[in-house]
């Protein structure tokens, strides 16, 4: 099974491209801490590639900018391509599902729509109480 779990947080901005036929890409990068502390007393950090499409990328393009915590779910990959006769290779994450992390972006899905709890405005007649 392969199958990847991160928690991190965003080193840019989600930068999004379509394809020619008009599907969304979404690439970025998160930091994740390691889970121990090196030889200083300071945790190293992993620097991970994330790659999104369709929907998912759009939500992420839309909500996400650097600095941002993030938990996200996936499959890791890893594609070869040739650079000037000299083969490549890349490793990523290809992310299936996302969460918000930290109460800034707490959500709530209304139907197939993500919102923060910025975009969410309840009144009294909303509350079950």
């Amino acid at each position: 099974m392969n199958k990847v779990i991160l928690q991190g947080k965003l080193t840019h901005d989600p930068e999004l491209r379509t394809t020619q036929s008009n599907i969304s890409k979404t690439t970025f990068t998160i930091a994740v801490n390691r889970k121990t502390k090196n030889d200083e007393g300071k945790y190293d950090v992993d620097f991970i590639d994330c790659v999104s499409w369709r929907t998912t990328a759009d939500v992420i393009f839309k909500h996400f900018r650097k600095g941002d915590s993030i938990l996200i779910e996936g499959s890791l990959r890893k594609d070869t391509y040739q650079k000037d006769g000299v083969n490549k290779y890349i490793t990523y994450v290809l992310v299936d599902g996302f969460d918000f992390i930290g109460t800034q972006k707490a959500t709530q899905n209304i139907g197939n729509e993500s919102l923060t709890t910025d975009e969410i405005e309840l009144t009294n007649e909303d509350l079950p109480f």
